[in-house]
């Protein structure tokens, strides 16, 4: 129980700080799931899934009404159905990486929706808020912005929470044989998103004309090793 109670106060987090509140960066998949991985109690397998679901989320910006992809709570997600499977896992870690990776980027989609919803939402407080400020009542404008917050902090945990268990309890009933097949191919199945997340840089450094920045990372990190 208390797993789910540290899950959703992450979530609640990560949440605010996407699009609402703070905006720390604290909600970055790559810091969010270290975070996670630390208060759970495996911070080095989680990060693995941080870095893959990092690089697929450089090129995607939450900015005005379109649906993207929310990795943030989408990371938060594929790291708490790690953390919750583990112990019940009868397979490799290779086959559960990739299981619960595939399950964050499916869950970054609902979350782009929910997110596209609670701008809605945030729509009706805005007007709200104008129409308080133009009329002079103090109160109910501070009322409005508190309501903001508190719509996602209270909705983001919720929602991350229902996914977890249902990801979860969906997760431990599928067949042997289905875990058997992906088990042959895990390995490979993760060294394929994490190309993805890799063209996702490249994509961006190339468009940006930038192409030489890898090789000067590339240069700086062996000169680092050689002097080490």
């Amino acid at each position: 129980m208390i797993d789910y109670v540290l899950i959703a106060i992450i979530g609640a987090i990560v949440s605010m700080d996407t699009t609402v509140f703070g905006q720390f960066m604290i909600a970055q998949p790559l810091v969010s799931s270290a975070l996670a991985g630390i208060v759970l109690g495996e911070p080095q397998s989680v990060l693995f899934i941080g870095a893959i679901m990092q690089l697929m989320w450089l090129k995607l910006i939450p900015a005005g009404g379109a649906i993207y992809l929310n990795g943030n709570l989408g990371t938060l997600t594929a790291v708490a159905l790690y953390e919750l499977i583990r112990p019940q896992f009868l397979f490799s870690e290779e086959a559960l990486l990739f299981i619960v990776i595939l399950s964050g980027i499916a869950a970054s989609y609902i979350f782009g929706y929910i997110t596209v919803c609670h701008r809605r939402i945030n729509e009706f407080f805005i007007k709200l808020a104008y129409k308080a400020l133009k009329e002079k009542r103090l109160f109910l404008f501070q009322t409005v912005h508190i309501l903001g917050v508190f719509t996602a902090g209270i909705g983001g945990p919720v929602c991350l929470l229902a996914l977890v268990i249902l990801g979860k309890q969906f997760l431990l009933v599928i067949p042997t044989v289905y875990y058997l097949k992906i088990e042959a191919f895990s390995r490979y199945g993760l060294y394929s998103l994490l190309g993805v997340g890799l063209g996702t840089v490249f994509s961006m450094v190339w468009i940006r004309k930038g192409w030489y920045y890898p090789l000067v990372g590339l240069f700086a990190g062996a000169l680092a090793l050689f002097i080490l």
